[in-house]
Parts: structure tokens; sequence; C-alpha cells
């Protein structure tokens, strides 16, 4: 049977190469605007290609600390959102970064939700 990290990886590797094949197939049909196709890139690529496979190991994983995957899916989210932004139009850049402002603040709560529960739970934090 295939461990979690696997599944994970093939997920995300199917995930990154269906939604390339989508996005081309869109691309090529109905066509996106200039500048509007760094934010389908990213939203399509870190979404399925990192956010979604680490989410499923978040819930499923338990060798690796939470705190560190939300960590890298913070890094990740970042650095995707300011590549996409960066090439993108400034409509299209907006949308973006706010994007990326979401993300971080679900994962800054989330943090803030996990430490105020050890706290609430035990009387210290961890």
């Amino acid at each position: 049977m295939a461990s979690a990290g696997t599944r994970a990886g093939v997920l995300a590797l199917a995930g990154v190469f269906g939604s390339g094949f989508v996005l081309q197939i869109v691309d090529s049909t109905v066509g996106l605007p200039d500048g509007w196709t760094s934010v389908a890139t990213f939203v399509l690529l870190a979404g399925f290609g990192f956010v979604l496979p680490q989410l499923y190991l978040l819930r499923v994983d338990d060798t690796v600390p939470a705190s560190y995957r939300r960590g890298f899916l913070l890094v990740v989210v970042v650095l995707f959102g300011a590549a996409a932004a960066d090439t993108a139009s400034p409509p299209a850049a907006t949308v973006t970064r706010s994007l990326v402002g979401l993300a971080v603040a679900a994962i800054l709560l989330a943090e803030a939700r996990k430490g105020y529960r050890s706290v609430a739970d035990s009387g210290s934090p961890e």
C-alpha cells in the first residue's frame, strides 16, 4: 500500500499536469485577457500542485508537525504569488496579491487557533 506522501506526490503531479492541460485548452479556445494567465497559473499551480497535497498530508500524516506544513504553505504561496503578480497586469496583480493575503491570513489564523486551543486545554503554551 502506498504511503500518504506517495499519494500526495502523485496527486500533486496529476494536479499540476491536469491544471496545465485545462489552462492550455481554456487559453486556446476562449483566450484569457492579457496579464490574467499568470493569475490562472498561480491559482492552478499553487493550489493543485502544493496547497491541496499539503492540506491532505496535514490531515492524514502525523510524522511532520502541522506548523511545519503550514509554514511551507506560507512560503510557497508567497513566492508563487510574488512571481505571478510580477508578470500580471495591474488589476490581475491586485487579485493575486489579495489571494496571497487571504491565504496568509488563513494560515496565521490556523496557527493562532492552535495556540489558543493548546493554552485553553493545558493552561500553558506548548
